[in-house]
């Protein structure tokens, strides 16, 4: 029981950070910058850091997903 709530909040925590990589994502295209997004150089850091910082929970949590997986079955 305890599991699956885990599994349920770790689903949830994956799916936010797959949304939020792919706005980050469409926000760093070199073709955003024309609209002025991500257009000043820290703010082009930020978007980096950020960007790397959620493929590696993105990465993470899948990894623990489908471990958990693997143990309830």
């Amino acid at each position: 029981m305890i599991l699956m709530k885990f599994k349920e909040i770790l689903l949830l925590i994956l799916l936010f950070s797959s949304i939020l990589l792919m706005i980050i994502i469409l926000i760093s295209n070199p073709k955003a910058n024309a609209l002025g997004l991500g257009s000043t150089i820290p703010t082009q850091r930020t978007l980096d850091r950020l960007t790397w910082n959620l493929i590696i929970i993105f990465f993470i949590l899948t990894a623990l997903i489908s471990h958990i997986t693997k143990i309830s079955y």
